[in-house]
């Protein structure tokens, strides 16, 4: 027994469970702080202007994950055992950086025909501005912080990430008389571009002695990282679908006059959950990295990262669902008519416990094509059930499509379980 709780101690003190209470902490407080946020949003505008401004900003979320290229996956992969670490990162950052651009600019000239409740980016200067920015920085400085992960110093994340998002806190405030689109992507384009700047200049030439932040277009150098990334690059973006375009799509079917409250009544309850997404999301996260050292133990720290999540998981979600109508009730009691939605929201985070960490072994064995297909049938089936429960359930309809797309993505991941002697070593 005193050998079995030694083992126990043991690993909760590791770098697997270390980084993932780490990672946990930063998106967990993130979290919160955007609960704030969006509890002062809501106060300061009516559901409408939030509802379009849900929208752009889940749309600028959507295209940052597309100009990622994946290589947030790639520099947690990769880095450990770069020979020219700092060729590596800047190679990477400069390509995220030439793409969000691309796919920001291509996205406007489009909007009237793929997007037209956001046609406004087309007429309004501010506000295009504040949306290319948004992309720009949304795609970059999330694979700052993987540079972090990758060398096991997911403390300087958590700067990161509180600076994220206590920039954004003050300005619903400061600027309440103001168009809110225009306030909240500025918002959050400002501290995606603070704490990328901060990532750059101050925190990484400090954990990386000789890293200077620099355009490096030698992309040569980087083959076997954006091989390995474009594979994740587009599973990611087809499995970032589902959740990141429910709110155009909820503002679209639902007609511009309701549709615009119930995107904002959406996006306010998917952000409540999402406290509840932090704990997978980082298990995942820290299991990537240390499997990326060390392949052999990958079972067994998939099943303790599977193990932590549902101990931490099961009071959090039997909290938020019995105090879900007071949470809502801080944003107003409009906000009230997203209670059904918050249930199946919540139960999304019980499947992303399999969804993540399958994921992340197919990353670890290198079996890009079989995420793809996970990422595809996950946002398929999201968006269809959605799609179709929309009309006759409302915005319980959009809860339920995410769930379904989830199990599904974790249902097509299983075959993982079994290895195959095809499957690649993590690199040494």
């Amino acid at each position: 027994m005193a050998a079995a709780r030694r083992t126990g101690w043991e690993a909760a003190r590791g770098p697997l469970l270390r980084s993932a209470g780490l990672l946990t902490f930063n998106f967990a407080a993130a979290a919160g702080l955007g609960f704030v946020f969006w509890v002062l949003a809501a106060r300061s505008w009516p559901p409408d202007d939030i509802g379009v401004a849900t929208a752009l900003v889940a749309t600028a979320m959507f295209l940052a994950g597309l100009s990622n290229l994946g290589m947030s996956f790639g520099i947690v992969r990769f880095l450990p055992a770069a020979p020219d670490r700092a060729a590596l990162m800047n190679a990477a950052l400069t390509l995220v950086g030439m793409a969000a651009l691309a796919v920001g600019l291509g996205f406007v000239a489009l909007a009237g025909i793929v997007a037209p409740p956001l046609a406004v980016l087309q007429t309004d200067l501010v506000l295009l501005v504040l949306f290319l920015l948004l992309v720009l920085f949304a795609a970059t400085e999330p694979v700052a912080e993987q540079m972090f992960v990758a060398d096991r110093r997911t403390e300087a994340t958590t700067a990161l990430a509180l600076l994220l998002v206590a920039l954004r806190l003050p300005w619903p405030l400061v600027l309440a008389s103001s168009a809110a689109p225009a306030v909240i992507v500025g918002a959050w384009a400002l501290g995606y571009l603070v704490s990328a700047g901060v990532a750059a200049l101050v925190l990484l030439p400090r954990a990386f002695p000789g890293y200077r932040p620099i355009p490096v277009f030698a992309f040569s150098k980087t083959a076997p990282m954006i091989r390995f990334s474009a594979g994740n690059h587009v599973a990611g973006i087809l499995g970032n679908a589902g959740p990141g375009l429910m709110p155009l799509l909820v503002l679209t079917l639902l007609g511009p006059g309701a549709g615009s409250s119930a995107a904002a009544h959406f996006y306010v309850a998917y952000a409540v959950a999402s406290l509840l997404y932090a704990v997978p999301t980082s298990g995942a996260t820290a299991l990537l990295a240390e499997g990326s050292r060390e392949g052999p133990r990958i079972g067994r720290d998939a099943r303790r990262a599977a193990a932590w999540a549902a101990a931490l998981l099961l009071p959090a979600t039997l909290g938020l669902l019995l105090l879900r109508d007071p949470i809502l009730g801080f944003f107003g009691a409009s906000y009230l008519s997203a209670s059904a939605v918050l249930v199946p929201l919540a139960l999304v985070a019980w499947v992303l416990i399999p969804n993540s960490i399958l994921a992340t072994i197919l990353r670890l064995r290198l079996r890009t094509r079989h995420l793809v297909v996970c990422g595809a049938g996950s946002s398929a089936v999201a968006l269809g059930v959605a799609a179709a429960l929309l009309p006759t359930m409302g915005l319980e309809g959009a809860g339920w499509g995410l769930l379904a797309g989830f199990a599904t993505g974790a249902l097509l991941a299983s075959p993982v379980l079994r290895p195959s002697p095809g499957d690649a070593p993590p690199p040494t």
